[in-house]
């Protein structure tokens, strides 16, 4: 898949022909999210596709200044068809979802205006809404390589098993590994030592 870059209105092409060289893509493309199409996912978003190659998942977030654009979680087939919400958030909210495996995504909540930070677990289809864990003043991110460059990589954020999730806590600047079962339950946090960044690059056997 190939983003379109820069501001608004965003485009996202699917490439038909691996084998063809990038000059003459441009007649064998298919557009997902073309201009006419943004009313659907629109504003500042971060895509990705399910696991089972699928679904293609949008988050939507309110870009700088007023805007009345809902935080949500958006899911269309690939092939076809239109968008459909599976979850909202508060507008002072920003979110972003990630395909775990299957058709289970993870996603963070974090609410600038009560400074709490979510994470849910949801399937493609909207059904079973979960929280996993939660806090306050504090910054849940799927990043693996610092702050705002967020993995695609299905295992990165869940164990080969798909039992355990892995993420990164901010609080106050410091960094934390919260461990947990992707079922619920109480979550194992671990302290980074100070002046170190933590990454994520995912699961191995032990």
């Amino acid at each position: 898949m190939v983003a379109g870059s820069g501001f608004l209105p965003h485009i996202l092409y699917q490439l038909l022909d691996i084998h063809k060289s990038v000059a003459q893509q441009s007649s064998n493309v298919k557009s997902f999210a073309a201009q006419q199409n943004q009313s659907e996912c629109q504003s500042y978003q971060s895509y990705d596709i399910s696991t089972d190659q699928t679904k293609l998942i949008c988050s939507v977030n309110p870009v700088m200044g007023p805007n009345t654009i809902v935080p949500a979680i958006k899911v269309k087939p690939i092939s076809s068809g239109s968008w459909h919400t599976i979850f909202t958030a508060p507008l002072s909210s920003q979110v972003l979802a990630r395909a775990s495996r299957g058709q289970m995504i993870l996603f963070t909540v974090n609410d600038v205006a009560t400074h709490v930070a979510q994470l849910y677990r949801i399937n493609t289809d909207g059904t079973q809404l979960k929280l996993l864990t939660s806090a306050p003043a504090a910054e849940y991110s799927f990043d693996s390589y610092g702050a705002g460059n967020n993995s695609y990589l299905p295992w990165t954020n869940v164990s080969h098993d798909g039992k355990y999730y892995a993420i990164l806590q901010t609080t106050n600047s410091k960094d934390s590994l919260i461990i947990g079962n992707i079922h619920g339950g109480s979550a194992t946090t671990m302290p980074v030592a100070n002046n170190f960044q933590a990454n994520i690059v995912g699961w191995t056997a032990a």
